[in-house]
């Protein structure tokens, strides 16, 4: 069950899932208008794509892997399909317990010399959502 979410400004995702009941708070963009993550975030239903692989893998999710530690802080790797552009890549993704929020989100580009770190962006979760 769901809620009508408040007035405000909300990813794609998040306005078609709504407020689900077992929420406390409405949820909180993890991407901006731009497409770029933000920190200020909750429960974000795009975000959930990323998260959710950590705990439900995906046969073409080869390797997700977490770690995490005594403080319960948790980082997440992924891959994102070979791009021909790019080469590999993949999505680092931080979080504390498994509430709502992620603290941080990049993606990986081992191949690269210099920058190989880039901010994550709504673009990449799509890649992942085509895959689901």
């Amino acid at each position: 069950m769901t809620r009508e979410l408040p007035p405000g400004d909300y990813c794609p995702r998040c306005r078609a899932r709504g407020w689900p009941d077992d929420f406390d708070s409405p949820p909180r963009r993890a991407f901006l208008t731009s497409g770029h993550f933000t920190e200020d975030n909750w429960n974000c239903a795009s975000m959930d794509i990323l998260r959710s692989i950590f705990h439900e893998p995906r046969e073409w999710a080869l390797w997700p892997a977490v770690v995490t530690t005594d403080s319960e802080q948790s980082c997440g790797l992924v891959a994102l399909p070979h791009s021909e552009d790019e080469g590999d890549r993949f999505i680092l993704i931080y979080w504390y317990k498994n509430r709502g929020k992620t603290d941080n989100a990049m993606v990986w580009m081992p191949e690269r010399v210099v920058h190989q770190v880039e901010p994550l962006l709504l673009k990449h979760v799509d890649e992942i959502a085509r895959l689901t």
